[in-house]
C-alpha cells in the first residue's frame, strides 16, 4: 500500500526523468523538453491506472488463492498495454517535430515502456509487495490432509451472507442460520454469557461505518471447564483484529500465531524459543487481501480468515488449502465438546443450548 502511495504522489516525477534521459538519450531528442513530457505522461498513466483498478476490482472478488497467481501475471501484462496506450501520446508529442513521428514515437514508447516497467516492477513494486502467501507455501486443492480430522469450523459465507458448518477436511457443509449479511466484516467469535460462565456462539455484522450489531447463535455452546481454552477478548472494532485462539495443549505451544491489519502484515508464526518465522500476506498494486481471525490447532496447523477465504495452513509442510468462501471463522474441537456433553447431560448441570449444533 505504501509503495502505491509513494509511486503515485513521488516516484511519478523519478521516473519521467528516467524516462525523459533514455528517450532523449536514444533518439537524440531535446532532454528537458523529453522529461517534462514523461513526467506528465506518468501522473496521467499512474492515476488514470488507480482510478481503473478502484472501478475493476470488484470483478475480481471470486479469485481464490488458486487463480490468484495467473490473475496477477494478466493484470500486469494488461497494465502495461493501458500504460502503452495513454503515454504514447506524450511521447509523440515529445518527438512531433522528427521525422516521421508516428512510427517512431511507437518504437519509442514500446522501448521506454518495457525498460520502466522491468525496472518499476523488479525494483521496486516486487520488494515491497508481500507475495508470501504462495512463494512460501505450497498449495493443494483440499483440506483433507488435515491431521485434525474432529475439527469444524463455523463461519459467515459470502455468497450468501448466511452462518454455515463444515469439517476441517472439507465435509458435512451445513447450513447453520440464514442472516442475508452483505459485508466483508461479517464475523463469527464466542463470547462470555452475561448468565454463567459458558460461551456463547454469536455473529457480528460490521458495516462500514463500524455499527456493529450481534447476533446469538448457539447460547451457552462452549461449556464452563472449556470456556478458558476458547475465549477471546471482544473484538477490536478500530482494527477489525481477534486474539488468535489456541487450541493446543501448553506444551506444545513453541509457536504463536497471530494477525495483524494491513495486508502486508498478514499472518505470522513465530517460534519464541528459537525466533523462526514464517510470515503469509498477499499485497500487491493489483489486489490486497486482509488476514485475521486465526486458530492454531494442534500438530500447528492455522485456520484463518485471508481476503474472504476460510484457509487451513499446516506449518510442518507448508502445505495451503482453501476449506470454504466465507469471514469469521470459529474453530471447535468436536470430540471435547462431544465428551462434555455426555458428562453435562449425565449430571444435569449445563443449560440447554439455543438450536443444536
Amino acid at each position: 500500500m505504501w509503495a502505491g502511495f509513494i509511486h503515485l504522489i513521488i516516484g511519478n516525477l523519478f521516473i519521467g526523468i528516467l524516462e525523459g534521459l533514455l528517450l532523449g538519450f536514444i533518439f537524440r531528442l531535446s532532454k528537458w523538453k523529453s522529461i517534462l513530457w514523461m513526467i506528465a505522461a506518468n501522473y496521467v498513466s499512474s492515476w488514470a491506472g488507480m482510478i481503473i483498478i478502484g472501478f475493476a476490482k470488484h470483478n475480481f472478488e471470486d479469485i481464490t488463492i488458486y487463480q490468484v497467481t495467473s490473475y496477477l501475471w494478466t493484470a500486469l501484462f494488461i497494465a502495461y498495454l493501458v500504460t502503452l496506450l495513454l503515454e504514447w501520446p506524450f511521447i509523440w508529442m515529445a518527438m512531433k517535430d522528427k521525422t516521421g513521428p508516428w512510427k517512431k514515437s511507437i518504437f519509442a514508447t514500446l522501448i521506454v515502456q518495457t525498460v520502466s516497467y522491468a525496472l518499476l516492477a523488479g525494483c521496486w513494486y516486487y520488494p515491497a509487495s508481500g507475495i508470501s502467501l504462495l512463494r512460501d507455501t505450497i498449495l493443494v486443492p483440499t483440506t483433507n490432509f488435515t491431521q485434525n480430522k474432529n475439527a469444524v469450523v463455523y463461519f459467515v459465507n459470502s455468497s450468501d451472507g448466511d452462518v454455515y458448518k463444515i469439517c476441517l477436511d472439507g465435509s458435512s457443509l451445513t447450513k447453520i442460520e440464514t442472516l442475508n449479511l452483505k459485508t466483508e466484516w461479517a464475523a463469527m467469535s464466542l463470547v462470555e454469557n452475561p448468565q454463567n460462565d459458558t460461551l456463547d456462539l454469536v455473529c457480528y455484522s460490521e458495516s462500514r461505518d463500524r455499527d456493529k450489531e450481534k447476533i446469538i447463535i448457539f447460547e451457552s455452546l462452549i461449556p464452563e471447564n472449556l470456556a478458558h481454552l476458547y475465549f477471546q477478548s471482544e473484538p477490536q472494532w478500530q482494527s477489525y483484529q481477534y486474539e488468535t485462539v489456541d487450541l493446543r495443549h501448553p506444551q506444545n505451544r513453541q509457536w504463536r500465531a497471530y494477525t495483524r491489519f494491513w495486508p502486508i502484515e498478514g499472518l505470522t508464526l513465530e517460534n519464541e524459543s528459537t525466533k523462526e518465522s514464517i510470515h503469509l500476506a498477499m499485497e500487491t498494486p493489483f489486489l490486497a487481501w486482509y488476514a485475521r481471525q486465526a486458530t492454531i490447532l494442534p500438530n500447528d496447523e492455522v485456520v484463518f480468515e485471508v481476503g474472504g477465504q476460510i484457509c487451513l495452513f499446516d506449518r510442518q509442510s507448508r502445505k495451503l488449502a482453501l476449506l470454504a468462501k466465507g469471514y469469521g471463522p470459529v474453530v471447535l474441537l468436536e470430540d471435547s465438546m462431544n465428551n462434555q456433553k455426555s458428562e453435562s447431560q449425565s449430571s444435569d448441570s449445563t443449560q440447554a443450548p439455543k438450536g443444536s449444533p
